[in-house]
């Protein structure tokens, strides 16, 4: 089934739920074989005692949770929760409490509840041990810490407690600055990193309370310096009736962000242009021709084009796969900007990650969480290749937060509008073999006719810039200076 035009059905925000009553309670200690044999810890190898309900929720947790909610393969190498459970679950009793608390609440979800006595049981023995931890870790310096405060995160998500869902995610970013930002978190804990990346991905909107995941631990936070496309000199020229410090930094980080955002487009618009300007010639070779990867009937163009409705466990959570197909994309169109600004053949980039598809489901298309995993895994590389500090994963997810702020906009079609910008990227990439070591007749054509195509661009940015900081004092929306287009090489 294709992906839903937003402006097919006028959305509606749904009003948050009432935020559930917090109970109080006690603890108990794991770590044998998960097996069906094991009805609760003979060998005292958990961090906490658990019951023989609590081993069923560990089996929901590492088989029907990620089955149900994200359609991961059958493959133990590629479900996240089985290294959830085994990096961080085992190993600290914070982090196992919080994985019962998840898979409690998809359990009842799969009942078809909002919650279960045992899931506000289980929600609630997380939260006493969370504000209990916090006594002697408050700056989150134990990745157990960190992991509990996300599912919680995760768990109001689901409850569409936007308030609170918020509180943790500004509780988590605060740890996450004081273990030295996520450049930090990639260096210390690279799969909690990914993790924290997933959830951020997933949150909702009205949770997102500032324009990115600290990259640095400094205050004020800086941008990656090797993404040309950003402009950490660009500045608000904020108006003395602004309170306090925390605020001003707060508008400039959002207009910065927006900024960035919309210089992002123009450049790879730019990019593109150029790419088409090049006259090139048709390849005269014995090789073998030239495969398109992303094309209609494609699998990725399938996967990233159509989502298929499918119960997840929860109700109303699809917008999950919509943000995760987001993100995809926006990976996609990085490593697109990465390889016309570096002459690099992107057709590779495509062929790895159809690889990575195919070794994933031979068969069937994988899920847009699996995907995206793919990009997680290495940070939006190639396996192989060496990477970097977690600038194209930081900045996806900024880029990712910016385009939640436009899922509502004008019923929704203000967020088709930039998939389908997106999704154009590849396309032409890919008809015109843009960059592509071989260019036949079919290419050149396409390249001609996308040159006598109109050059308007794709969108109003001052429309663009309103749509994404909303209604903000004209003399807040002045910067300086006023921010350059990187040069096209």
């Amino acid at each position: 089934m294709p992906l839903a035009s937003r402006s097919s059905e006028v959305k509606a925000e749904e009003p948050p739920s009432p935020s559930l009553p917090i109970v109080s309670y006690t603890l108990s200690d794991p770590r044998s074989n998960i097996g069906h044999g094991a009805m609760e810890d003979p060998f005292s190898s958990y961090p906490i005692p658990v019951s023989h309900s609590d081993h069923e929720l560990i089996q929901h947790f590492i088989v029907t949770y990620p089955s149900m909610m994200y359609k991961f393969a059958d493959s133990v190498a590629n479900n996240p929760m089985m290294e959830i459970f085994r990096q961080l679950a085992l190993h600290d009793n914070l982090s196992f409490q919080a994985m019962l608390a998840i898979a409690s609440k998809h359990r009842a979800g799969v009942d078809g509840k909002a919650d279960s006595v045992q899931s506000l049981t289980h929600k609630m023995r997380a939260l006493r041990l969370i504000n209990e931890r916090i006594q002697t870790d408050s700056q989150g310096l134990q990745d157990g810490t960190i992991y509990a405060v996300a599912t919680m995160a995760v768990i109001e998500k689901w409850s569409k407690d936007a308030s609170i869902e918020r509180m943790h995610c500004m509780g988590l970013a605060s740890m996450v600055r004081n273990r030295g930002g996520m450049r930090g978190m990639r260096a210390s804990s690279p799969f909690l990193e990914k993790v924290l990346y997933w959830v951020d991905i997933s949150c909702a909107p009205k949770a997102v309370y500032t324009s990115c995941l600290p990259w640095t631990g400094a205050l004020p936070d800086t941008s990656p310096e090797s993404l040309d496309f950003l402009a950490p000199d660009v500045h608000l020229a904020i108006p003395h009736t602004q309170t306090t410090v925390e605020s001003s930094e707060s508008l400039c980080d959002q207009y910065r962000a927006c900024e960035d955002f919309l210089r992002f487009f123009r450049c790879l618009h730019e990019l593109e242009k150029a790419a088409l300007g090049f006259p090139g010639n048709v390849t005269r070779s014995s090789a073998a021709p030239r495969v398109r990867l992303f094309s209609p009937g494609t699998p990725l163009h399938s996967i990233l084009t159509m989502l298929p409705d499918y119960d997840h466990g929860i109700r109303d959570i699809r917008f999950i796969d919509e943000y995760t197909c987001m993100s995809c994309l926006f990976f996609l169109a990085v490593a697109l900007y990465d390889s016309y600004c570096n002459s690099t053949n992107f057709d590779r980039y495509l062929g790895w990650l159809d690889l990575e598809v195919q070794r994933l489901h031979p068969f069937t298309n994988p899920s847009i969480t699996s995907v995206l995993w793919i990009f997680l895994n290495n940070g939006g590389y190639p396996q192989g290749e060496a990477g970097d500090a977690g600038e194209r994963c930081w900045v996806v997810s900024r880029m990712v937060r910016i385009a939640k702020r436009l899922e509502w906009k004008r019923q929704g079609t203000v967020w088709d509008r930039l998939r389908q910008v997106l999704i154009n990227f590849i396309l032409a990439q890919q008809e015109c073999a843009l960059g592509s070591d071989s260019i036949d007749e079919e290419a050149l054509v396409a390249r001609q006719q996308r040159r006598l195509q109109s050059s308007e661009y794709f969108w109003d940015e001052d429309e663009m810039r309103e749509e994404i900081l909303g209604s903000q004092p004209s003399s807040v929306l002045t910067p300086y200076p006023q921010p350059q287009t990187p040069p096209v090489v």
